[in-house]
């Protein structure tokens, strides 16, 4: 990680910035810093408790030199790196945070910023159990991890109604289309895995080949929905 000491704030144990909340069992935010240069604010999760970190959420505000602000959640899962493994790529992003380690999370402010402030307020771990003081929170990761696996098996059904590899990105695109369009309560749906699968296929040489593809599809496709049932922890 690059530092520029000249240019960071380095704010160690909680700052007065950093809201206090309830303790989220098993992780902390231990500290952030200001990268005035590049205008990032890094954050530190640290994994205190006795299993892995698959996931965790932080409320966000930020407010800019004109008393405007923002206000959002913050959600870093990193089963995304897991899931690349699991349909036989190379791991993208950040793996899982080990027992005992830290990860940096970085958050973009703009040139205006003036304030900051942090609460982690979801940590879900690697035995599908879950810390929070937001059921809300918690609920939104379980609907992603959700849409995940849906948007595969939805894929793999147009698949294989569809003759041809050709016929199956154009099949995979107009639901995708026809999903975006049409209003709905919450995620259902990952439009951008659907995207994802149909621009995979332009690199398969055949209908043939699909079935490997298929089966490695299926081993994240199973990972996504079996890491959607969490269960909320009381502490």
């Amino acid at each position: 990680m690059r530092m520029r000491i000249g240019l960071l704030i380095l704010l160690l144990g909680f700052s007065a910035s950093i809201a206090r909340s309830h303790p989220i069992t098993g992780a902390v935010l231990q500290g952030w810093y200001y990268d005035q240069q590049d205008h990032l604010i890094s954050l530190r999760v640290v994994n205190t408790g006795d299993k892995i970190i698959t996931a965790f959420t932080l409320d966000v505000t930020i407010t800019d030199s004109d008393g405007s602000s923002s206000h959002s959640r913050w959600t870093r899962d990193f089963l995304n790196s897991v899931a690349y493994a699991e349909s036989g790529g190379q791991p993208r992003g950040p793996a899982p945070i080990p027992v005992g380690a830290s990860y940096d999370e970085k958050i973009g402010v703009s040139p205006n910023y003036k304030d900051f402030s942090a609460t982690l307020i979801l940590a879900v771990f690697a035995d599908k159990t879950a810390s929070t003081t937001d059921s809300a929170a918690l609920q939104d990761l379980m609907n992603i991890r959700s849409a995940n696996a849906a948007a595969i098996d939805k894929a793999t059904e147009l698949i294989n109604a569809s003759a041809t590899l050709a016929d199956a990105q154009v099949a995979i695109k107009n639901y995708r289309d026809t999903y975006k369009a049409t209003p709905h309560e919450k995620l259902e749906m990952q439009t951008g895995d659907l995207e994802n699968i149909a621009n995979d296929l332009k690199a398969l040489p055949d209908k043939a080949a699909v079935k490997d593809y298929l089966t490695a599809k299926k081993r994240e496709r199973d990972l996504w929905f079996e890491s959607a049932k969490l269960q909320e922890v009381t502490q």
